[in-house]
């Protein structure tokens, strides 16, 4: 169930990027760049902020950086990977 609320909330949320996107006359691409991208890195924003306020800023800063450093290679990584191996 989880799985279809993910899906759903998704779909709408790229949808409305579209819209909005297509009314304001910006490319689909420089919506995704922009709008998606802060809007996928909130969360981590979100959880970091309460790890800093209950004193352990160093889980926060690693938090950070483990994350942003997966989604590199693993986001950049699998589609090379793929190319590579076609």
């Amino acid at each position: 169930m989880s799985i279809a609320w993910i899906g759903g909330l998704s779909y709408l949320t790229v949808w409305m990027v579209t819209v909005i996107g297509y009314t304001l006359g910006i490319p689909d691409s420089v919506s995704g760049i922009t709008i998606l991208a802060a809007g996928t890195s909130v969360p981590e924003l979100v959880s970091s902020v309460i790890v800093v306020r209950t004193g352990l800023g160093n889980m926060a800063i690693f938090n950070l950086l483990g994350s942003y450093i997966f989604d590199i290679l693993f986001c950049l990584g699998v589609p090379w990977l793929i190319k590579t191996l076609m």
